[in-house]
């Protein structure tokens, strides 16, 4: 994979450098490797449930209180 070029160096916030396989695939209007980084664990928790569920401050609390929610903070 290495020679072929379709390993890719990625910085995460809580791994720091890791290599990842690439896409296989090269496009002519695309020549750099996309720039990826993984969401933490619990990243869009609270605006998904607020913003797509309707889920109020109150209830989220609420689940972050109860354990249901976690986070890589937590």
């Amino acid at each position: 994979m290495v020679q072929r070029g379709i390993v890719q160096t990625v910085n995460d916030p809580v791994f720091g450098e890791v290599k990842i396989p690439a896409s296989p695939l090269k496009y002519s209007q695309f020549p750099e490797p996309l720039e990826l980084q993984a969401f933490a664990l619990g990243e869009h928790n609270e605006e998904i449930l607020r913003e797509r569920l309707g889920y109020s401050p109150e209830q989220i609390s609420g689940l972050v209180d109860a354990g249901v929610l976690g986070s890589a903070d937590n």
